[in-house]
């Protein structure tokens, strides 16, 4: 059985026809097949096991996505994409919350093909775990990044990409600038001075960190949490993300391991906030018992949904397309049962050890913790002592 089916599905429009010519004779360990009916795609996927779909539907939204849920609830492991037609000036883009992510009907093939590779990637390991597949048919909404973040990642890509470019395309939205320019001023950046020009916080904070700061702070904006402090939890992200580039440093990291780490520290916590918009009426209750105690949590979590925020965060950002090392440090956050018997990624320690001190402060519990750690990553107590001590400084700092 392949994991390279894929189907298209199109009821309007020739953009998947056009792709799936563009497509023929490039990529023979491929299998696709194309519809034109939304029944006739139902009816060949209780035939074969398929891995990737993309939908393009026209304007009929409804119907689109109506029909990626019924594909969700069938085969909550098999990737989803839909293509969209541009929005007319002055209407909001539409959102389809049942696909993993939206393209426009005309963006370039290879950002599709991009696309199809990163997802036979994500289907496999989701089919390696039968516990994130049911969690998976079972969410009424994942987060899909804002077009903004790929025109970044577009400009990125560029040879003329700079601050002032980038700059540029984050100035055409003023609410996101604002929260930008408020985070770059906080106590978690050591910028020299007060920043009062996006292109200076690019400049500053660098091209990485401002790119993933636009994913938090849409996901923030755009998953609904009633009753959850969310400010808090944003609070908990930059303090993670902080004190996981100041190990990753101390640790003798180089720049690029350092802003990664930083990226992780930021998004690890993705996860509570998809089980917080899905099942608020489950998850909140689950959090308040925990009362910060993650390994609770962390029980609650497999016996509940059979699977962990972290492990959902991961498969997220993996869609997504975020780096490997990014990917995994979310999903080991909580984990190093695998620390002891090999060598540790800089950044997986990182995010572990400031995931580590959080939950320590949030415990108001020091007592025996710090000979886990000790014997967890191979750290000596002093370093994990000045650890602890950032750790502090960085939560008075954000006070």
């Amino acid at each position: 059985m392949s994991a390279r089916h894929i189907l298209f599905v199109e009821t309007e429009g020739t953009a998947l026809q056009t792709l799936m010519r563009s497509l023929s004779g490039t990529h023979d360990d491929w299998q696709i097949v194309r519809v034109a009916e939304a029944d006739a795609a139902l009816d060949i996927m209780s035939q074969r096991v398929f891995s990737v779909l993309i939908a393009s539907f026209g304007n009929e939204h409804a119907e689109c996505d109506a029909f990626l849920r019924r594909i969700q609830t069938r085969a909550p492991a098999v990737i989803r994409f839909a293509l969209l037609p541009e929005s007319r000036e002055g209407d909001t883009p539409p959102v389809l919350e049942s696909a993993c992510q939206c393209f426009p009907v005309d963006c370039a093939s290879t950002e599709l093909m991009a696309a199809i590779r990163r997802g036979i990637r994500v289907w496999r390991r989701c089919r390696e775990n039968t516990g994130l597949t049911n969690l998976l048919s079972d969410l009424h909404t994942l987060p899909t990044p804002p077009r903004l973040y790929f025109e970044i990642r577009d400009e990125l890509d560029s040879a003329t990409s700079d601050a002032r470019s980038v700059a540029q395309i984050l100035a055409r939205d003023p609410a996101l600038t604002a929260k930008l320019l408020k985070i770059a001023n906080s106590g978690f950046y050591a910028i020299p001075r007060t920043v009062t020009d996006i292109r200076d916080a690019v400049t500053f904070l660098g091209t990485d960190m401002v790119t993933s700061l636009v994913l938090a702070t849409h996901v923030f904006d755009r998953m609904p949490a009633p009753g959850v402090n969310l400010d808090a939890l944003w609070k908990h992200s930059l303090t993670a993300s902080a004190l996981a580039r100041h190990v990753a440093a101390q640790e003798g990291g180089d720049r690029l391991t350092i802003t990664t780490a930083g990226i992780a520290g930021l998004l690890h916590d993705i996860g509570q906030l998809i089980l917080l918009a899905n099942a608020s009426d489950v998850y909140y209750p689950m959090l308040r018992r925990a009362g910060g105690d993650e390994n609770a949590l962390l029980e609650m979590e497999l016996d509940q949904f059979g699977a962990s925020h972290a492990e959902l965060g991961s498969h997220v950002l993996a869609l997504w397309s975020l780096p490997e090392a990014v990917v995994e440090a979310v999903a080991l956050h909580h984990d190093c049962s695998r620390y002891a018997t090999q060598t540790v990624a800089l950044t997986n320690k990182a995010v572990y050890v400031a995931e580590w001190f959080l939950q320590e402060s949030a415990l108001h519990d020091e007592s025996g913790r710090s000979g886990d750690l000790e014997d967890c990553l191979d750290s000596p107590r002093g370093k994990i002592r000045d650890w602890r001590e950032a750790c502090a400084q960085l939560m008075a700092k954000s006070a």
